[in-house]
């Protein structure tokens, strides 16, 4: 296992975590401060590689093997993020009053291109992202538990 580097400024100063944690607890605000150029160092190489890593989830094949995609719904009216499905890749793309994104991988920076800045709508994708590959949207994303998830690089299109 890797040794990551503690984020240890801002509104994460002196709470011990690490970026891996923090995409699982904040992705917005990763997205921001990456935007924002606020990593340097180690940090900021880090962030990079990760960045790249939150953008290219491997979305895991259904319980019978069968190959999905990540379909990203729009709140129509409000213009934010709504949720997201796995869906079998042979399903035609949502139809309805929501619009929708397909891709062929989960991207945790979604909401955030949709939105500039959507606390809920992170709420609802991180919510997704523990079901779909923890089995438990009330999984407990531990330090050790998000590192080694962002280490493993068979969870990732690279």
């Amino acid at each position: 296992m890797r040794s990551w580097t503690v984020v240890d400024f801002g509104k994460y100063r002196g709470k011990g975590k690490t970026l891996p944690q923090i995409l699982f607890s904040d992705p917005d605000w990763f997205f921001w401060a990456l935007g924002q150029g606020v990593f340097k160092g180690a940090l900021a190489t880090e962030a990079a590689e990760l960045d790249r890593r939150a953008r290219n989830i491997r979305v895991p094949p259904d319980e019978n093997g069968n190959a999905r995609d990540a379909e990203y719904l729009i709140h129509a009216s409000a213009g934010k993020f709504g949720a997201i499905d796995l869906i079998p890749k042979t399903q035609p793309t949502h139809q309805g009053g929501s619009p929708a994104l397909r891709l062929d991988r989960i991207d945790l920076s979604v909401p955030r291109r949709i939105k500039g800045y959507d606390k809920l709508g992170y709420k609802l994708l991180i919510d997704a992202l523990k079901f779909h590959l923890f089995g438990n949207s009330n999984a407990r994303i531990t330090k050790e538990r998000a590192e080694r998830f962002f280490e493993d690089d068979s969870k990732f299109i690279l």
